[in-house]
C-alpha cells in the first residue's frame, strides 16, 4: 500500500548510538582538558617546589631578601594560575611564564652560591693591581647589587625573568626599569 501512496519510508534513526557517541566525545574532551589542567597545576607545583629549594647563606640579611623574593615568586606563580582558571591567558602563556621563572630563580640560586666567593676573588685581584679597567668597574657595580638596602627581587610581569630591584624606601615600589639587574647575567662581570 506504501509504494501505491508514493510514500517512501524513512530510515529509523538510532538516537541512542548517535546520544552515546556525542556523549562519549564529550567525555573524553573533558578528560584531556583535566589531564591538561592537572598537567599545569603539577607545573605550577614544580616551579614552587624549585623556589623552595633554597639553601641558606651566612648572612640573615640576605637570607631575609631571599626569602621575600620566594613568596613574591610564590605569588606571581598563583597569580598566573588564576589567570589561567579565569581564562584571561592561553595554557602556552601560562606554561612560558611559569617556566621562564622558574629558569630565572634556579639562576638567582646558582648565582647567590658563588657571588661572594667571585666577589672577593674580584676584590682580591684589584688590591694586588692585577684587575682590568672592566673588572674594576664591574666591581663598582658587584658592590651597589651586594648591598641590599633599599633593594628587593622583583618579577617582571611581562616576562617572568627575576631581577634585583632598587626600591623607593618610601613606597618600597620600583622607581624605574633602569633600576632593575637581571639576575641571570649577576655573576657575569665576576667570572672574567
Amino acid at each position: 500500500m506504501v509504494e501505491y501512496s508514493g510514500y517512501t519510508p524513512v530510515p529509523i534513526m538510532d538516537w541512542s548510538s548517535i546520544t552515546g557517541k556525542i556523549a562519549t566525545d564529550l567525555q573524553k574532551t573533558i578528560d584531556e582538558r583535566q589531564a591538561k589542567r592537572e598537567a599545569l597545576d603539577k607545573e605550577a607545583e614544580s616551579a614552587v617546589s624549585k623556589i623552595n629549594e633554597y639553601q641558606s647563606s651566612k648572612a640573615p640579611t640576605f637570607n631575609q631578601f631571599i626569602m621575600d623574593g620566594a613568596n613574591n615568586a610564590r605569588d606571581f606563580i598563583y597569580e598566573q594560575n588564576k589567570l589561567l582558571k579565569r581564562g584571561e591567558i592561553t595554557p602556552s602563556e601560562y606554561s612560558k611564564r611559569v617556566s621562564s621563572l622558574s629558569d630565572s630563580w634556579k639562576r638567582l640560586a646558582d648565582n647567590a652560591k658563588t657571588f661572594d666567593a667571585d666577589y672577593l676573588e674580584q676584590v682580591k685581584r684589584i688590591e694586588s693591581g692585577e684587575a682590568s679597567a672592566q673588572e674594576i668597574f664591574q666591581s663598582k657595580i658587584n658592590s651597589s647589587i651586594a648591598n641590599l638596602k633599599d633593594k628587593k627581587l622583583y618579577i617582571n610581569p611581562n616576562d617572568a625573568r627575576v631581577y634585583i630591584a632598587q626600591v623607593d624606601p618610601h613606597t618600597n615600589q620600583v622607581n624605574s626599569e633602569a633600576d632593575l639587574w637581571d639576575v641571570q647575567t649577576m655573576n657575569a662581570g665576576l667570572n672574567q
